[in-house]
């Protein structure tokens, strides 16, 4: 059923991201449409690292994620990245 609902959201240009869980631990994440928004990147994100925050905010980093208005992930995102402007 949630595969069917992201292809109709898809189908009509939205962008869906959810996630279902029928035990703990074990679940599945479903995106559909092209990502349009930082708040549906997060999202996504989210959704794929499993409660892992960690993870999450690694993944922002790493799929490139502006992360320079942060000010817990620029320095981190800089030093990963090697940023020519990290000072640090």
């Amino acid at each position: 059923m949630l595969t069917d609902l992201a292809k109709k959201a898809s189908d009509l240009g939205m962008s869906l991201v959810a996630r279902v869980e029928w035990a703990p631990d074990e679940g599945e994440t479903t995106h559909a449409g092209h990502v349009t928004s930082a708040t549906q990147v997060l999202t996504q994100h989210a959704a794929l690292s499993r409660g892992n925050v960690d993870a999450m905010l690694l993944h922002l980093i790493n799929s490139g994620v502006d992360c320079s208005q942060s000010a817990f992930l620029y320095s981190y995102a800089s030093k990963i990245r090697g940023d020519a402007n990290d000072t640090e």
